[in-house]
Parts: structure tokens; sequence; C-alpha cells
């Protein structure tokens, strides 16, 4: 059995619809968990509740059993996330947010590369379709890495979105699941400790389809970002340790994440990191610009990554 485990907060108009891509999965056996992140009382509450129970029916006729963990208090989205899982019955498991959703071939694609891949490889990731909220493609996204990528994902989330994974469950629990510590980037932490110890393979086809919001939640804020990025860096410092040329790259992107917020001092740290790991004449040039073009940079005061 795949066990989807679906966190849910402030968005319960694209919670049916992620719903529903679930029931329409061409794979059985299957369940799904609702973890309901609203504040206790307000009106998200009461309209998540609405939508589970007006699709708990079609989910009975579906054949798939729909579990509602409605009372509780927000915990993050990785409490949730552990919660759904440890009350699932399936050996894989699949997340998907609320906001994004799958083509009706998703699972099963997936459950059939897993099979095929055989135990050493513990997670498979698909291809992604962006949309905007109106669901007018943006574009599609291709996967190209596969295998050993450890070091791929010391760099990047080469994998990207959470909502297109299937994880074996037994890997999941021996990672002990998500590290609540992490405001962002918890998704790759959870891969990071995966490639750790398995391969990792993917389905081509964009089966997973995410939703652009342009609006205030955690993909979208900052300082979360760059806080979850720090705490990569100190979690994992183990592996960086003695590959100056995966730090240099890393503190690279994490320059461009700075400067795509107007955030100029932090890219300024940032490349200075990078600078100091390894030298690159790329690090080194978006350097120079960003100073020449924001010279007040230099004289902010900066927090160095760590």
């Amino acid at each position: 059995m795949v066990s989807v485990v679906v966190p849910t907060r402030g968005r319960p108009d694209f919670l049916a619809r992620a719903l529903e891509s679930v029931l329409e999965q061409t794979y059985r056996p299957i369940e799904v968990v609702v973890v309901d992140e609203n504040d206790v009382v307000g009106e998200n509450k009461i309209k998540t509740g609405k939508i589970v129970e007006d699709i708990r029916d079609r989910a009975r006729v579906a054949g798939v059993p729909l579990q509602y963990l409605g009372d509780r208090d927000p915990g993050g989205a990785c409490k949730a996330r552990n919660d759904g899982a440890a009350v699932s019955h399936g050996s894989l498991l699949a997340f998907l947010d609320d906001d994004d959703f799958w083509r009706p071939r998703k699972i099963q694609s997936q459950v059939e590369a897993l099979e095929d891949a055989g135990p050493e490889t513990a997670l498979i990731y698909t291809g992604r379709e962006i949309v905007d909220t109106a669901e007018n493609r943006v574009k599609c996204w291709y996967p190209t890495y596969r295998g050993w990528i450890l070091e791929d994902l010391l760099v990047k989330n080469v994998i990207n979105t959470l909502s297109s994974v299937l994880i074996r469950r037994n890997v999941f629990e021996e990672i002990s699941g998500f590290d609540p510590a992490f405001p962002s980037r918890q998704d790759l932490d959870l891969f990071i400790r995966v490639a750790r110890a398995y391969r990792i393979d993917f389905v081509p086809q964009p089966l997973t389809v995410y939703t652009n919001l342009f609006n205030d939640s955690i993909s979208k804020d900052y300082a979360k970002k760059v806080k979850g990025r720090k705490l990569i860096l100190n979690k994992y410092a183990d592996l960086y340790e003695g590959r100056p040329g995966l730090q240099s790259r890393y503190y690279y992107g994490s320059a461009k994440l700075s400067l795509k917020h107007h955030d100029y001092s932090g890219a300024v740290a940032w490349l200075r990191s990078s600078l100091k790991a390894q030298f690159s004449f790329r690090s080194f040039g978006r350097l120079f610009l960003t100073l020449i073009r924001h010279p007040s940079a230099l004289i902010q005061k900066t927090e160095r990554p760590n």
C-alpha cells in the first residue's frame, strides 16, 4: 500500500483539488491522511473539515481509505508530515502539499520504477509541471540526477519539490523522518540523509503539478530560507569538510537567493564565504558586480554564514 500524507494550512480551496488527484490515481491500494495545521479556532479550520467530509464518500467509493487528523494544534510542516506518516499503514510513503496535485499515473509509475530499481534505491521522484493559480502552465521541469547523488544534493536541491517523492517507509523510519528544527529546506535535509546510504532515481514525466503561489508561504519567506540554508551547513559540516568545491558552490547558490530578494549585504557575505572556500571566477565576478552596483552593501553590517 502507498500512504499519502497531505498537510494543510490556510488553503482549503486548493486542498480539494489535491485530494481529488489522489482519488484519481490509477494505483491501488492507496490511502490518504490529511493533517490539519490550521489554528484550532477559525474559518479555515471549519472549511477544511467540511472539504474533508465532502470528499470522504467519494474516497470510500474509490476504495481509498481517508484519515483526518483535525483535532490537533498546529506544530509546523515537519511535525505534520511525521504525524501523518505515523498513523498511516503503507510500506511506501508519498507527501503532497495542499496547493499541489498529481497526474493520474504518478504513483503507479513510481511504484513500478521502485520495483525495477531494487532495494538499493529508496526514493523515486518525478518531473514536474509548474502552473499558476489558474492552472495555466508556466513551464515543465525534467529531472536529470539519479543514482548516488549525495554530492549533488550538498550543492542544491536537485530533487526539488517534496510533492514529487515516493519513499520506502522503512528508510523514512530509519532516518527518523523530518527534522522539526528546519523552518525551510526540510525536504533537502531529508533527501541528504537518504542519499548518504541509498540510491535515488526518477520518473522523467512531469507527473507532479506544482502551483506557483505569490504570497507569504514558506517557499516565499526569505528569512526562513536563509535559516534553512545555514542549518544545512551546520548539520552536515562533516560532509562538507574536505569538499571545498561543494562548499563554494553551496555558498554561491545562497548568494543568488540573497540577490533575488535584494539583500545585497547578505549576498556579499555569502560570496565572500564562497571565495574563501574555493576561488572561482564566477563567485569573484558576481561579488565584483554586486559591489559595483550596490556599494553600500560593503559598509552595511553583514552576518557571515555559519
